[in-house]
Formats: C-alpha cells, structure tokens, sequence
C-alpha cells in the first residue's frame, strides 16, 4: 500500500454530524491555528521509541490529524477555550495509539501553558499505565528540549516539571488516593479493560476547577455489555446518528457498527485499522485472521475484538459445538488398562441444590484423552431444572448419564463414596478439585489412601489444563463419548482471558448456562498432565512434590 495521504487543515472539514452544527449556531468556531499548534508541537519534539522507527519523529497519520484536529481546533469566537471537555476514540489495536497518547499527555504537561497541570494516564493495572509511561518517558529522553526541564521518576511512574510545577502520573484502578486531584488532562487507556466504575467516576468531575479540563479515553471494542466503555461506545455512535448533540463530547468510531460484517472484507479491516500499510502489514493481518478462525470460537471472538474493532457476545464461547459433536470414539477401560495409561479425575462440588459433576480421564497428549462423565443431581429440582434449562433431565437419567439423589438436597457422602470406589477399581493417580464444598470430603477420602488435592481457582492453576482442553479438542483427541451432559456444559462454556499474559479460564458467572462437567474436566486434565510429568512449569512434574499452587502455564 502506499504511504498514507496527509490531511491538509486548508480543505479540512470539522463539522461532521448534527452536535457541529449546534456548536456553529452556539458561537464556536474551527480554527486552524489552534488545531495546527498542536500538531506542530508533537511532530517537533515528540519521538518513537521502537523498532525500525526508533528516534524518528512521530508524524501523525491521517487518522490522528484528524483527531487531534477536531478535539483542539474547536474553540468558542469569544472566549478561545476549546469546545470540547471530552473526547473518546475507539480503534484497534497496533495502530499506534500508544504514542500518541503519550503525546498528548507531554504537551498538556508542558505545552499548552496550563499553570500546576496535573495530567493522568489511567489504566486497568499498573502495567498497562506503565506502557504510556514508558513511551511518554523515552519522548523526554530523546529530545534535548524536553529531559532539559522534565525529570522522570520511574519507580512512582511519574514525570515532573518543576518550571511549571506540573506532573504526570501513570495510574491504574489498584492506586491509592486518587481522590482530591485536580486534573488538567486525564486520558484512559483500554477503558474497556476497566473492572467496574470507581475510576471513571473519580476522574469525571476531576477537572472541574481547571478552566478548560479535558478528559478523553482511546480503547478497542470490549466484551461486556454492561461496561462504563460500552456506554461510551453508545454515546460515540449516537452523535453519528445524531440523536446524541452534546457540544462538548467529542466521539471516533473506527471499524463496523454493524454487528455482524464481513470479516473477511479487506475493507472491514481498514475500516477498524487506519494505521493498515503503516504499522499493520496487511498479509500479516489476513494471516492472523486464518489462524483465529481455525483456533475456535474464543480466539475468534478475541481477534474480532481487538483487531477489527467489534463488539460481541459471542466473544467467550470456549467450545465450537460443530468440532465438539465431531470427536473420535472414544476407548474402552479394557483398552485403557491393555495400553498401560494412568487415570486421573476431577471434582465440581456445587451448592447443595445444583449439579454435581465428576470427570475421568486417562491418555496423553499425542494420541489423546479419553473422558467419562457421572453428574449427579436433586431428583427434587430436576423437573424444574428441565424447564429453565431446556434439557431434559429426567430422561437423561433414565439414560444412565446423570444419577438422581432423593430429595431436594445434595448428599455429598453419595460422591465421597462414589470416588472411593473409583479410586478402588482404576487406582487414580490424582483427584482434583477446588475447595468449595469439599472442606469435610478431602480429609476423609485422603485418610482412605484416595489421593485427593485441591486445585487453587482463578488463572493461575487452571491456564495450563484449559489451553490443553482446548487444544485437544480443536485436534480431534478428545474423546468424550458425546456424553449429553457434558456437551451441554461444553456449549454454555465461557472464558475468562488475562489480555495481559494470554491466561484464561472458564468461569461461571459468564457462562450461559452449567458448565460443572467442564470445569471438573478441565481439574481432571489438570491431574493427568502432573501424573503425566507435564505441569506447565517445563519441568518434571513426577519428580516434585505436588501442590495446590504449582501448576502454572509457562
């Protein structure tokens, strides 16, 4: 492709929805000195930190003009102050928002001639704030100008002006004492990586002692729905559309707003990647697209977030049903026995109303794993259950794959007897399970020479045996006998993804429905893997101790 066209500010034209319109019948104008001013000063002092750029001057793309040209160029005739007090622009990712950020953040430090600014670049956690950081850091470095009146402080993440007594501070949702700033800039990175509210609300009236205060945020699409980013992201189309006319908000959407385009569409991948043929090498990208589309439905969803810009729900779904149902058959224990391989199981005690779920497995991971699945549920709710769930529980009873307890409560000595009895017949090498309702059952079982250990909940112990869970499934070794049980947790299945470090895990409360079949066979895959010697660590599971912690993804 070739080198992207530079905005001219002579043809530039800012009024682009019915809130411009507004703002020119309030008394603002564009004026395109303010806005050239601060295109001027970044490209003058401002310089990249990596790669094959390294030094060079940051030279906005279009796309960036015209950000920065509609968010500084709008000024009101009388007073001079900038129209906008907000700002929010949603892109994907490797289009070099980073810099630009960090930009933005040293020239309302340093360059606008605000008196004591106070700039803060916020983030989901004090790495990310630290990626800003960085890039804003290595800018003073680079340029005389700047490390000659800025000093940084990278254990604090800060940078400092003493001419102006202005600073700079990197902050994360884990900070301390964010209250009582009086912030000139604030800018959020990946607002849609954000927990919950806390910090947007501190930062939203943060400003407003300043005289023109401008708090703006640049992030992808996110996942969920009920998210500070997602209302945002609303707002941004509604100004589109015109329904939303707040003069001093100023919304950029890159990418479809159609929920469902063609991904497939080069165009759609411009559309949501204005930086394609710059930073992002189009046969790269159309790769990257391949691999996501045969690694499942979770990769997908992952790539069609951060990479083309959409948002969806479908985004977590662990389990392509079509791959799950199309699994070899599975072998029989005398096979299992006659091929020498170990057993191991997994446990999923819920509430004492609601399923519970036991998982055995044995194989390895070259020529597969071999899954049988026994759940176990109140006879008393499950007529109840087939109605909320649309799953016909008593018929699969009568089937054979999942037992009925009387009652309406769950009798966990029917479990605890159950696994000693399996423990008895295939002389499990491992029994693993949280700590949730097992708190009697594991001293019990272990003193009866079951070897039963408790596998610590969250990222940490369950990355390893979800990626090979994934993995086998998505190679065709999984055989789990089609068990109608376990299939319905596979298709309700939902993953949880640290974008920091790639962990993942299945979680319950995203999920669309049970899944305690598929998170005891995720803790059964995780036993195998450590009587297999394969932990996650790159080293000899057999030869250590194991524990409830070390089982980690490397």
């Amino acid at each position: 492709m070739p080198p992207q066209s530079r905005i001219e500010i002579a043809s530039f034209d800012p009024v682009r929805n019915k809130a411009d319109e507004l703002a020119l019948r309030s008394g603002y104008i564009f004026d395109p000195a303010s806005a050239l001013a601060v295109e001027n000063w970044i490209e003058a002092l401002c310089k990249l930190k990596t790669g094959k750029w390294r030094g060079q001057p940051l030279r906005l793309m279009p796309w960036q003009q015209d950000w920065i040209y509609r968010l500084y160029g709008w000024v009101h005739k009388d007073t001079g102050l900038r129209r906008f007090t907000q700002g929010g622009l949603f892109v994907a990712k490797k289009n070099g928002k980073s810099p630009l950020i960090a930009a933005q953040s040293l020239y309302h430090l340093i360059g606008e001639g605000e008196a004591a600014p106070e700039v803060y670049i916020n983030a989901c956690s004090r790495d990310q704030a630290g990626i800003i950081y960085r890039d804003a850091a290595a800018m003073v470095r680079q340029e005389p100008e700047l490390s000659g009146i800025i000093q940084a402080v990278p254990s604090q993440k800060r940078l400092i002006c003493e001419d102006n007594d202005g600073i700079l501070v990197a902050n994360s949702f884990e900070s301390e004492n964010k209250d009582g700033v009086q912030a000139s800039f604030t800018i959020f990175d990946e607002l849609h990586r954000q927990p919950n509210d806390d910090l947007w609300n501190v930062f939203q009236y943060a400003g407003d002692s300043r005289e023109q205060p401008l708090l703006v945020f640049i992030t992808t699409a996110g996942a969920d729905q009920t998210t500070v980013c997602y209302r945002q992201y609303q707002r941004c189309l509604a100004l589109d559309r015109g329904s939303n006319q707040e003069l001093h908000f100023l919304g950029i959407v890159h990418g479809p707003t159609d929920p469902t385009p063609d991904i497939d569409d080069p165009r759609v991948w411009r559309m949501a990647n204005p930086s394609m043929g710059v930073t992002i090498d189009e046969a790269k990208f159309a790769a990257q697209l391949e691999e996501a589309k045969a690694g499942g439905p979770a990769l997908l969803a992952n790539f069609k977030r951060l990479k083309l810009n959409i948002w969806t729900k479908e985004d977590e779904k662990f389990v392509d049903m079509g791959r799950w149902h199309a699994a070899p058959k599975r072998r029989t224990v005398e096979e299992v026995e006659e091929a020498g391989d170990v057993w191991s199981a997994g446990l999923d005690m819920a509430i004492k109303t609601d399923l519970n779920a036991y998982v055995r497995v044995a194989g390895n991971l070259k020529k597969g794993v071999d899954v049988w699945c026994k759940v176990w549920v109140p006879e008393a709710t499950a007529e109840r259950r087939s109605k909320e769930e649309n799953l016909p529980y008593l018929e699969l009873a009568e089937r054979g794959f999942l037992e009925l307890v009387p009652g309406e409560v769950m009798n966990p000595e029917i479990v605890q007897d159950f696994i000693e009895e399996e423990h008895d017949r295939f002389k499990l090498k491992y029994v693993l399970s949280d700590h949730v309702n097992t708190g009697a059952m594991a001293p019990y079982l272990r003193k009866r020479g079951v070897p039963f250990e408790h596998l610590k909940p969250g990222h940490l112990a369950h990355t390893f045996p979800t990626k090979t869970l994934e993995a086998l499934y998505l190679q065709g070794l999984l055989r789990h006998g089609d068990n109608p049980m376990l299939a319905y947790a596979a298709g309700n299945a939902v993953v949880d993804r640290d974008p920091k470090n790639d962990n993942v895990c299945l979680v319950k409360g995203k999920s669309t429905g049970r899944i305690d079949p598929m998170i005891a066979l995720v803790s059964a895959l995780a036993g195998l893997m450590r009587a297999i010697g394969i932990d996650g660590q790159g080293g000899d599971a057999s030869k250590r101790r194991p524990s409830s912690i070390d089982f980690k993804w490397a």
